[in-house]
């Protein structure tokens, strides 16, 4: 995963800084810079994923139900947490 920002300082400082996508971030603080990358501060600018399909698309409800399902039974966090790190 290439983080310009973060990953080009961090090996070369004591004071490693940079920003970008949150996910990402939250991804490689949580993997790869795992010890040595630690998030600080409030996040900012936050952006929305989605998954955008045509209206009549024969796999939008069931994709819907899917991702209704994984929130209520706690799939979801543990999937985020997994790879992002979790609160």
């Amino acid at each position: 995963m290439e983080l310009p920002f973060v990953t080009a300082a961090a090996p070369h400082s004591n004071s490693p800084n940079g920003m970008g996508s949150c996910a990402a971030h939250d991804y490689y603080a949580a993997h790869e810079g795992k010890g040595w990358v630690k998030l600080v501060g409030p996040e900012f600018d936050p952006v929305q994923i989605a998954i955008a399909m045509q209206l009549d698309n024969p796999l939008r409800k069931k994709v819907n139900r899917a991702l209704v399902v994984l929130r209520e039974n706690g799939t979801y966090q543990q999937i985020y947490d997994k790879w992002f790190g979790g609160p």
